[in-house]
């Protein structure tokens, strides 16, 4: 479980990384041909962060993971808008912003189960030991 934690919280890093190198671009980049809506971007990003990060922090307490991945993406999802507001051809939206809260708590609502799990996984393999 270690590993799967440690690697969580690489991927979450590189995650925020891309998220604010596509922030910083003045235009953002060429669209795929499938591109139909942004707001299935940010609610899936967000998603996603909520999910490594909770992963990555379980190891403390399941609730700490839990409410550390929650304020962690809802203040990186502030922090990020705001700092589109400071990128010339950019601007920080509301919308964006309700987006982004609504993949954290779409994150939220599956990592409940997942650490719960989790949790009863690490104590029936201590007590097997």
């Amino acid at each position: 479980m270690f590993w799967v934690r440690v690697m969580a919280a690489v991927t979450a890093i590189l995650l925020m990384a891309m998220m604010i190198g596509v922030s910083g671009q003045s235009q953002p980049s060429t669209l795929p041909a499938t591109y139909t809506d942004p707001s299935l971007y940010h609610v899936t990003t967000f998603t996603v962060l909520t999910l490594l990060i909770g992963i990555a922090v379980s190891w403390l307490h399941p609730l700490i993971g839990l409410f550390g991945s929650v304020l962690w993406s809802l203040g990186f999802g502030a922090g990020d808008e705001f700092y589109q507001s400071s990128v010339p051809g950019r601007d920080a939206s509301v919308s964006d912003l309700g987006l982004d809260y609504l993949g954290t708590t779409i994150g939220m609502l599956v990592l409940i189960p997942t650490l719960w799990f989790a949790s009863k996984y690490e104590a029936i393999k201590r007590r097997g030991r």
